[in-house]
């Protein structure tokens, strides 16, 4: 049993990123739970809100999209065996998924609020 407890974090991260780096999970499971996850993050903070007041509304939904898919880009390229195990439990998925985009959310807002 305890082989398995050690040998279950490993296997986890090896299912995470592919051979070619692409990543397996962080393609279908991941970046949709980390989208999400940005999206509530974004509509919270200060400067989204001033800066969506002045956008219309295809071009709120065009940065949100860019933001969030940065977000999600920047995380999964960072996963950790921890975090791996975070998000597949149902326990704690919501909790993983927000830490990870609080990690990535305030250098993609400068970066894509900047280029409108």
């Amino acid at each position: 049993m305890e082989k398995l407890a050690f040998l279950l974090p490993v296997l986890l991260t090896a299912c995470a990123t592919s051979s070619d780096g692409q990543g397996g999970i962080s393609k279908t499971i991941v970046q949709p739970l980390l989208e999400n996850e940005c999206k509530v993050q974004l509509n919270d903070r200060q400067e989204w809100k001033l800066v969506s007041m002045v956008l219309t509304s295809a071009k709120k939904t065009e940065i949100e999209q860019k933001i969030c898919g940065c977000v999600s880009e920047e995380a999964t390229q960072n996963i950790t065996a921890e975090n791996t195990i975070g998000l597949v439990n149902p326990n704690t998925r919501t909790q993983t998924a927000a830490k990870m985009a609080a990690q990535s959310i305030g250098g993609c807002v400068k970066r894509f609020v900047n280029q409108r």
